[in-house]
């Protein structure tokens, strides 16, 4: 690079850090929820609600007969 592009180089980086901090930001703080413009209450991106992924992972053994009772209360509570 040439005496002219010198300066610009620092200015790139940090933009490029402050992008992936908020790409970082935003990924942590929509962990575990819904974060859709726009999106419904009780649906995630597939639109399936709890209800219908809790039962698919009992139906596939992911979980225990006490474990999808317990979980099955807690989504009727919500």
């Amino acid at each position: 690079m040439g005496q002219c592009c010198a300066g610009y180089l620092p200015v790139l980086v940090c933009i490029a850090f402050a992008l992936l901090a908020c790409f970082l930001v935003s990924r942590f703080l929509c962990r575990g929820s819904i974060c859709s413009v726009g999106g419904q209450h009780g649906k995630n991106l597939s639109g399936e609600s709890p209800q219908d992924i809790l039962n698919a992972r009992y139906a596939k053994g992911e979980i225990g007969r006490e474990e999808f009772e317990r979980m099955k209360r807690e989504i009727r509570e919500e």
